[in-house]
C-alpha cells in the first residue's frame, strides 16, 4: 500500500521541468537560479531520487556561496526530504535539524513548521510514533499561531498516518477526515486527492474493501481530472492492491500493469519498483513462479541502480516468499535473511561510527569515575566525622534561617498584593482605552475598505482587458489598501487608449487623486472626443489644476505623472506623450525607451502651464510596449536583504535602490516569455530584491504584445 504525505509545495510535469533546465543554461540571477533547483530537487524525488540529490547538492552550494539562510535552510531541507526517500534517516535528520536551525536563525514560523513536519516523517518511518507526533503537533502549534491553514491540514494529515502506523485506525480516520475537509474549504484539489488515497489505504487494512475502493477511485478521477500521471500510477497500484486482497487476480494485474506502462512512459524509476513489485506478488498468487520472479529482479534491479535500500530490502522479503510458495525453502530462508539484514544495516550502518564515538566517550568516563571514587573513598572517612560535628551547627543556623525567611515572605507578600491591586487597575483603564481605539481604528478602516471597493470598480475588469489589449499582463501591487497608481483603457472606434498613472503620495492621498485623474481622462476621451495623448493630457491638466484650484500661492500642490499611448492595431501605429514617465519598445530583445516630457500634469503654480508632446512611432509584430509608475525602479533591496521579518513602518530604507538601469535589464530579460510568466518573473525578482525591506510605493508595470 502506498500512502501520500503533505509536503510543502508541489512538483512540476516533465514539461516544465525540461523549460527549467533549458533556463539553467542561460546567464540568470542566484534566486532565480535557486529557484530552480529547488523545484528540480523536488519534481526528481520520487522518480529519480539520485538526480533530485544531485540539484539539492547545486542548491546548497549555491546558498552557501552566497551566504544566504533561507536557501540554506530550503536547500538542507530538500536534501533531507531525498534521502528519508532513499530510506537514510539519520543523513535525513542531521540535514533536517540544519534547515530548523537556518530557519529559526531566519525567524520564518513556516519554514519551521516545515522542519518540525519532515522530523515528524523521519521519526515515523523509524516506528518511533510517539517521537514522530511529537514533532507533527509542534508544526501543528506553528501553523495555527500563524493561520496557515495548509499547514494545518498538512499536520492533521501527517498524524493520521501516523496513527494508521501504529494500527489506531479510528484517531487515523479522524485526524485524515479533518485535513479532507479543510482541504475541501481551501478549494485544494490535490490535496483532496491526497486525503481520499489516505482514508482508502487506512479503510483497506481495516478490511473494509468496499469502501477503501471507493475512496481510491474518487482520488484517481481527481488525478485524472488534473492529468497528474504519477498520481494516477498510484492510485492503479493501491487499486490493484485492492482486487489483490479479493482474489479478483485478473483486475489486481491490469491495474497494476497500467500503473507500470504510465511509470514508464513518465520515467519514473522509483514508481516502477513498486508497480513490478506488485506484479510479483500477483503472479506467485497465480503460481505463475517465473513471471513473479522476473518483475522482482526487474524492480531489485531499478531499486539498486537507484541505491534506494529500504525498497531493495521489501524485494528481498517479497523473494522470500515467492520459494517458500514454491518449497524451496532453503532460497526463501536465505532472501529473508538478506531482507532482515539490510533492513538493519540501513540504521546501523548510518549509525555505527556513532555509535563507536559514543563508546569511546562512555569509557573514557568510565575510567575517570574510577579514579575518582578511589581519591574520594579516603576524603570520604575523613569528612564524616567533620559533618557529624558541622551538622548541629547546619541545623541551628537553618532554623535561624527559615524565621528569617518567613519574615521576609510576609513583607513580599504583602508587596506583590499592593503592586497587584495597581496593576489590575491600570489594566482596566488600558483596557478601555484600548476599547476606544479598536472601534476608532474600526470605522477608519471600514472607511478605507469602502474606498478600496469605489478604486476597485473603476479599474479596467478582467473582460475589457482581455477584449482590448488581447495578450498583455498588468503587475499592480498598491502598497496600502488603497493606491495612488492606476491603469485606465478606453476605446474610441478603432483606436485603444491605454495609460499608467502615479498620482502624488500613496494610500488615501493617493487614491483621491486617482479619482480625479480617472475623471479628467474620461472627459477628455468621451466629452471631448481627443485620441491624440498629447491633447488629451494637455486636458487632462487643465481639469486637475482646476480641480484643485491651483494657481500661484493657492491651492494642493499635488499632481501625478503619466504614460499614455494610443493603439491604432489597423495602422500599425503607436502615438505616445508622457508627464515624466517614458514608454519602453521591445523590438527583437532590444528595448527603446520613448522619453516623456519633464513636467507633471498639475502643480503649475507659479508659471505657465505647459503642453505636452505627441509622438508617433511605426510597430511591428511581436513589438512590446511597457508602461510603468516609478514605484518597481525605486524599491529598496538587494543581495544583502534577505528573506526576514519586515523592518518596521519607521524604519529608515536600507539597501539600494532597484534603479531604473536594473529595470530596463529586466525587462528585456522576461520579454523572451509569454505575458503571463513575465508578470510572475516580475513579481518574484520584487520579492528577492526586497528581502526584508518594507515596499515603499505602490507599484504598476503594464505589458502589452501587438
Amino acid at each position: 500500500m502506498i500512502f501520500t504525505t503533505n509536503a510543502f509545495g508541489a512538483t512540476s510535469g516533465a514539461a516544465k521541468a525540461d523549460s527549467l533546465k533549458r533556463l539553467l543554461e542561460q546567464e540568470i540571477g542566484d534566486s532565480l537560479r535557486l529557484t530552480i533547483y529547488h523545484k528540480l530537487s523536488h519534481y526528481y524525488m520520487r522518480m529519480d531520487p539520485k538526480q533530485s540529490l544531485a540539484y539539492g547538492s547545486q542548491e546548497l552550494e549555491l546558498a552557501a556561496a552566497i551566504d544566504d539562510k533561507y536557501w540554506l535552510a530550503t536547500a538542507n531541507l530538500d536534501i533531507a526530504k531525498v534521502q528519508n526517500y532513499l530510506g537514510n534517516h539519520l543523513e535525513s535528520e542531521e540535514k533536517a535539524r540544519k534547515a530548523l536551525l537556518f530557519f529559526q536563525q531566519s525567524d520564518d514560523a513556516a519554514g519551521i513548521a516545515e522542519a518540525y513536519s519532515h522530523l515528524g516523517r523521519i521519526y515515523g518511518d523509524r516506528d518511533e510514533y510517539a517521537k514522530s507526533l511529537e514533532f507533527h503537533l509542534k508544526a501543528l502549534n506553528i501553523s495555527e499561531k500563524i493561520g496557515d491553514q495548509q499547514g494545518i491540514a498538512h499536520a492533521h494529515n501527517n498524524m493520521g498516518i501516523i496513527y494508521w502506523m501504529q494500527k489506531d485506525y479510528d484517531n487515523a480516520l479522524a485526524a485524515c477526515r479533518k485535513s479532507l475537509d479543510m482541504k475541501e474549504q481551501l478549494g485544494d484539489r490535490i490535496g483532496l486527492s491526497t486525503g481520499y488515497n489516505n482514508i482508502g489505504g487506512i479503510l483497506l487494512d481495516k478490511g473494509d474493501q468496499e469502501q477503501a475502493m471507493q475512496y481510491f477511485q474518487r482520488s484517481l478521477e481527481i488525478k485524472k481530472a488534473l492529468g497528474l500521471k504519477r498520481g494516477m500510477a498510484l492510485l492503479y497500484n493501491n487499486i490493484g492492491t485492492v482486487y489483490l486482497e479479493q482474489g479478483q487476480l485478473n483486475k489486481a494485474r491490469q491495474n497494476h500493469q497500467q500503473a507500470l506502462a504510465i511509470q514508464e512512459e513518465i520515467g519514473n524509476r522509483f514508481g516502477m519498483i513498486y508497480s513490478l513489485r506488485g506484479l510479483g506478488e500477483i503472479y506467485t498468487e497465480e503460481k505463475k513462479y517465473a513471471q513473479a520472479l522476473g518483475a522482482l529482479q526487474k524492480s531489485n534491479k531499478i531499486a539498486r541502480m537507484l541505491e534506494a535500500r529500504s525498497e531493495v530490502s521489501e524485494n528481498y522479503r517479497s523473494l522470500s516468499e515467492i520459494y517458500q510458495a514454491r518449497r524451496m525453502y532453503r532460497e526463501a530462508l536465505n532472501f529473508h535473511e538478506l531482507y532482515a539484514g539490510l533492513k538493519d544495516s540501513i540504521f546501523n550502518e548510518q549509525s555505527n561510527e556513532r555509535i563507536e564515538d559514543m563508546k569511546a566517550k562512555y569509557e573514557s568516563e568510565k575510567k575517570e569515575r574510577e579514579i575518582d571514587l578511589l581519591t574520594k573513598d579516603n576524603a570520604i572517612r575523613e569528612l564524616e566525622m567533620a559533618k557529624k560535628d558541622s551538622d548541629l551547627k547546619r541545623q541551628q543556623l537553618l532554623i535561624y534561617g527559615v524565621i528569617v525567611g518567613f519574615v521576609l515572605l510576609l513583607i513580599l507578600a504583602f508587596v506583590l498584593y499592593n503592586r497587584n491591586q495597581l496593576k489590575q487597575k491600570a489594566n482596566q483603564e488600558l483596557e478601555a482605552r484600548n476599547r476606544i481605539i479598536a472601534k476608532k481604528n474600526k470605522q477608519i478602516m471600514d472607511s478605507i475598505n469602502y474606498a478600496q471597493q469605489i478604486q476597485e470598480a473603476i479599474l479596467p475588469s478582467e473582460k475589457i482587458l482581455a477584449r482590448e489589449l488581447k495578450d498583455h499582463f498588468i503587475y499592480y501591487l498598491p502598497r496600502d489598501v488603497v493606491s495612488g497608481d492606476f491603469f485606465w483603457v478606453d476605446r474610441v472606434d478603432n483606436l485603444v487608449l491605454v495609460a499608467a498613472v502615479d498620482c502624488t503620495g500613496h494610500g488615501v492621498p493617493g487614491a483621491f487623486m486617482s479619482i480625479i485623474g480617472y475623471n479628467q481622462l474620461n472627459q477628455a476621451v468621451k466629452e471631448h472626443r481627443l485620441t491624440e495623448p498629447a491633447a488629451i493630457l494637455n486636458e487632462v491638466n487643465k481639469g486637475v489644476t482646476a480641480s484643485l484650484r491651483q494657481k500661484a500661492g493657492e491651492g494642493v500642490k499635488d499632481g501625478m505623472d503619466i504614460a499614455l499611448c494610443c493603439l491604432d492595431p489597423d495602422r500599425m501605429k503607436l502615438q505616445f506623450a508622457g508627464a515624466f514617465n517614458p514608454l519602453y519598445l521591445v523590438r527583437n530583445r532590444e528595448l527603446t525607451e520613448i522619453k516623456a516630457n519633464r513636467f507633471p500634469i498639475g502643480i503649475f503654480l507659479e508659471e505657465e502651464m505647459k503642453t505636452f508632446t505627441n509622438q508617433t512611432i511605426d510597430l511591428e509584430p511581436g513589438d512590446q510596449i511597457y508602461l510603468f509608475s516609478d514605484g518597481y525602479a525605486d524599491q529598496f533591496g538587494g543581495p544583502d536583504n534577505p528573506p526576514g521579518p519586515l523592518t518596521g513602518l519607521s524604519a529608515k530604507p536600507a539597501g539600494k535602490k532597484f534603479n531604473y538601469r536594473r529595470f530596463k535589464q529586466l525587462i528585456v530579460e522576461i520579454s523572451q516569455h509569454p505575458m503571463a510568466q513575465q508578470h510572475a518573473l516580475l513579481d518574484q525578482t520584487l520579492l528577492d530584491w526586497r528581502g526584508s525591506q518594507e515596499q515603499i510605493d505602490d507599484i504598476l508595470v503594464m505589458g502589452i504584445r501587438v
